[in-house]
């Protein structure tokens, strides 16, 4: 059998687009000769549709759209069209379902049986579990489908070909654990396997693509990751070529982000966006992975030295929008700042300085960074990384302002990496910032290290508790001293409030902060 897959992203909530999508790749599919073409998982709504499921009117669209791919299958009745989508089930919950038409009929729907415990998709609440796949006669082949990539396994003694279709959201790791899966699979069926996986960003989530295709001889072939694709798989015919994969977790980490930040601003209906560029690593990285996503025309950056900026910072700072060819402007912030001390002159006085004169600083900048988006539009781009934000160290309505922090899920110790990957073919970044302490300038010789652990030392703390659930006494037996292990889980815990209004970030760790982690916003434990 001749099947044509279709990797291509779908609208959350748009099911007049993506049944148009549907229409295109089908025509495709026609042209190319194929008998099935497959989509993945939930295709017809957007996978993470959320609290749309909930509402009054979503039934009908669903229906509609159910309605125009059974009269899509009259039109092309050489093809069948297995597509993903949602079907009511009893008590107002939802299966998340397969569904075969052709010649102008449904002719199958097939329910998920093992709902995702991922916890960015909350399936659990939305969905209830079906019966699972079924071997159904389609054409010469008798298909075992199945979806979500919990069923891969779940396939008879009786089947010829088996094709599970998924909504399966990037994290490291997790496409190798797919083909670890897809093989393991082949082992104990022995017969052609096709993986259709869902692409692009929906939301804080990423998915990478990279569906697959196990001939019966056990090979595989895996398609382009991060990318909208269709190719024509002969299920009788060896496995073809793989695409090229990324080469590094730094390489794997820029194109996850960089397709979830294009896709998010285009569902956020933006071009532009608007970064703070302080001379660090962060609004480095940030803004270049901006202006590789967007184009440099669309960048905009704000260069705002402040009283303890340093004249390298700034060197850096024009130097890295120079190098990338994005418009910046450099704006003063002194002048600002003396005048807040000024006007707090009666509540400031006779106390030392604190984090109060170093927070009024940062909030100058975010009203700044609000000022040229109102005006000139294009979204701000919060620079925060995951190890800042663990711990709190960031300041509310100041560096944390924007509409999106694409880093707020890359551990700063990653950062680094993706600045040598960003610089892998000439110096874009400049050395300095990469090589120099890092710093928030908001107080003189003020360095991270005197607020925080070692970002080599942070990070895995940070790692242990928060992607592996380990208390203090479990991390410091790991040989991290337990007073830091302590500090950073409870800072980690104290400033859950904090992160609820933070932009929301890219996921690309198993347990993210917001996509996938759901903590109490305000409650008293302790890990230990």
């Amino acid at each position: 059998m001749k099947v044509y897959i279709a990797q291509i992203s779908s609208t959350v909530g748009g099911m007049s687009k993506n049944v148009g999508q549907v229409k295109l790749a089908v025509q495709q599919g026609v042209e190319y000769g194929a008998h099935l073409v497959a989509f993945p998982e939930m295709f017809l709504t957007g996978y993470l549709a959320k609290d749309l499921f909930l509402q009054s009117w979503f039934a009908r669209r669903v229906n509609e759209a159910v309605d125009s791919l059974t009269a899509l299958s009259s039109d092309y009745p050489q093809v069948g069209i297995l597509c993903g989508l949602p079907s009511l089930a009893p008590g107002g919950r939802w299966y998340s379902s397969a569904a075969l038409f052709h010649g102008g009929k449904l002719q199958w729907v097939g329910h998920k049986a093992v709902l995702s415990e991922d916890g960015g998709s909350a399936e659990q609440f939305y969905f209830a579990p079906g019966e699972g796949g079924k071997v159904i006669s389609f054409g010469d082949e008798k298909l075992a489908v199945s979806i979500g990539e919990g069923a891969l396994d779940g396939l008879t003694g009786e089947a010829t070909l088996a094709i599970n279709i998924s909504a399966s959201p990037f994290y490291l790791g997790k496409p190798e654990m797919r083909r670890r899966m897809m093989e393991e699979t082949w082992e104990k069926s022995r017969i052609p396997l096709l993986f259709v996986n869902q692409v692009g960003g929906q939301g804080e989530t990423v998915f990478d693509g990279g569906s697959m295709f196990c001939d019966k001889a056990g090979r595989v072939a895996v398609l382009p990751v991060f990318e909208d694709g269709h190719v024509l798989i002969d299920t009788a015919a060896p496995a073809p070529p793989s695409a090229e994969l990324p080469s590094s977790e730094a390489a794997w980490i820029y194109a996850a982000l960089k397709r979830g930040f294009v896709d998010y601003l285009k569902a956020a209906n933006q071009s532009r966006v608007i970064i703070g560029l302080s001379g660090g690593i962060d609004s480095a990285v940030v803004c270049a992975l901006a202006a590789d996503a967007l184009g440099p025309e669309n960048v905009r950056g704000l260069i705002m030295p402040g009283p303890y900026s340093s004249p390298g910072s700034i060197t850096d700072a024009k130097a890295l929008a120079e190098n990338l060819g994005v418009e910046h402007h450099v704006l003063p912030i002194t002048s600002l700042y003396e005048s807040y001390l000024d006007t707090l002159e009666e509540i400031l006085a006779n106390r030392a300085s604190d984090v109060t004169e170093e927070n009024i600083q940062a909030r100058i900048r975010g009203n700044l960074l609000m000022a040229f988006s109102n005006k000139l539009g294009g979204m701000v781009l919060a620079t925060s990384n995951k190890s800042e934000s663990a711990v709190g160290y960031a300041t509310m309505y100041g560096d944390m302002v924007g509409g999106l922090a694409p880093i707020a899920d890359v551990y700063k110790t990653q950062v680094y990496a993706l600045a040598e990957y960003i610089n892998r073919s000439g110096e874009i970044i400049p050395h300095s910032t990469i090589s120099k302490a890092p710093s928030a300038e908001l107080r003189p010789d003020q360095k991270d290290e005197d607020s925080l652990p070692p970002y080599n030392i942070l990070d895995p703390i940070i790692y242990a508790y928060v992607e592996e659930g380990l208390s203090v006494g479990e991390i410091s037996a790991r040989g991290y001293d337990k007073e830091t292990a302590a500090w950073v889980v409870n800072a980690i815990n104290r400033t859950e409030f904090k992160r609820h209004q933070a932009a929301p970030g890219i996921r690309v760790s198993k347990t993210a902060f917001g996509a996938s982690r759901r903590m109490p916003l305000a409650a008293e434990y302790l890990a230990y």
